[in-house]
C-alpha cells in the first residue's frame, strides 16, 4: 500500500526475541487479519512482536514503529487492535541511520502516544543486528515488490489538486458576484466585493495559480535534492565501509598465506 506522500507501507514479524524476522507482508494483508479476513495460524496463541515501515525513494527505511498484536488460539488477531500506525511513524522519535541518515522509530521508550506505550516494545541490538536494520535488509530483497513513488510524482499529483480547488473557488466566488449584481444590494457593496475578490484571488480576480504552482515545486524540489543528498552520502559511506572490509580481508589474507608458507617451511624441514 502506498501512503499519501508516496512511501510504501509493510509489516514484518518478527521472532519472540525480536532477532530475525520471520514474516513480512503488504499493508493491505494486514489490514485483511485485522478485518478477521485471514488468519495468522503460524503465530496462534501469541503476543506477536511486529514492526510497521514506511519505505521511500531508493527502498530507503524512512520510520518504523515497533508494536505488539495479540493472535488467538485459532490464529485470529485481536478484533480490539486500534494502533495508529501511521500517526505513531510520522510523530515518532529519531532512530538509527541506515545509511541514509537518521529515520523515525517508534518504540516502549519513546512512543508518540503515551497510553499507546504497553503496545511497542523496545529493540535489542546494535548495527546489522538493529531490528530496524533487520527490516531495511527485507525492504532490499524487496520480495513484495515494493515500488515507492518518487517525491516528484507527489509532488506534481498535489499541485494538480491545489490547481482543482483554487478553480473552484474562483468559480463559487464568481457565482456569489453574480448573485450580487442581480440582487438589490447596491454598486458600494458589489464594489467591496470585487475588492475583497482581487485581494484573495489575484489581479481581476483570478487565482495567481502560476505563482503558487512555482513555490510549491520549488519547495519540493528542494525536500526531494535533500532527500537524494542524503541518500548519495549514504552510499558513500557504505562503499567506504565495504571498501575497508575489503582492505581488512586482504591484508588477513596476506597473513594466512605467510604463515601457511612458513608451516610448509617447517613440515620440509627448510627452517
Amino acid at each position: 500500500m502506498t501512503s499519501q506522500d508516496g512511501a510504501e507501507e509493510l509489516i514484518v514479524l518478527f521472532d519472540p526475541q525480536g532477532s530475525k524476522i520471520d514474516l513480512e507482508m503488504r499493508f493491505d494483508q494486514f489490514n485483511a487479519l485485522l478485518a478477521q479476513k485471514a488468519t495468522l495460524g503460524s503465530h496462534a496463541a501469541s503476543t506477536v512482536k511486529a514492526g510497521y515501515a514506511q519505505v521511500g525513494a531508493g527502498l530507503a527505511v524512512r520510520a518504523v514503529v515497533l508494536f505488539l498484536f495479540k493472535v488467538n488460539e485459532s490464529g485470529y488477531v485481536d478484533p480490539a487492535f486500534n494502533l495508529p500506525l501511521d500517526y505513531m511513524a510520522q510523530n515518532a522519535g529519531s532512530g538509527p541511520d541506515l545509511g541514509n541518515g537518521e529515520i523515525r522509530m517508534a518504540s516502549r521508550s519513546q512512543c508518540p502516544v503515551p497510553w499507546h506505550g504497553i503496545n511497542v516494545w523496545e529493540p535489542q541490538g546494535e548495527g546489522n543486528a538493529h531490528p530496524a536494520m533487520l527490516i531495511q535488509k527485507v525492504v532490499w530483497r524487496n520480495r513484495l515488490g515494493l515500488k515507492p513513488v518518487p517525491m516528484k510524482a507527489v509532488a506534481s499529483e498535489v499541485a494538480q489538486e491545489a490547481l482543482k480547488a483554487a478553480a473552484a473557488q474562483r468559480v463559487e466566488a464568481g457565482v456569489r458576484l453574480d448573485r450580487a449584481a442581480n440582487g438589490s444590494i447596491g454598486r458600494a457593496r458589489l464594489q467591496a466585493i470585487d475588492k475583497t475578490l482581487t485581494a484573495t484571488f489575484g489581479d481581476a480576480g483570478r487565482v495567481n495559480v502560476g505563482q503558487h504552482a512555482n513555490q510549491h515545486r520549488e519547495q519540493v524540489a528542494e525536500q526531494f535534492r535533500s532527500e537524494m543528498e542524503r541518500q548519495q552520502q549514504g552510499y558513500l559511506e557504505q562503499i567506504k565501509g565495504c571498501r575497508e572490509e575489503i582492505q581488512k580481508l586482504k591484508a588477513a589474507l596476506r597473513h594466512e598465506k605467510e604463515r601457511n608458507r612458513r608451516l610448509q617451511q617447517l613440515l620440509r624441514g627448510d627452517v
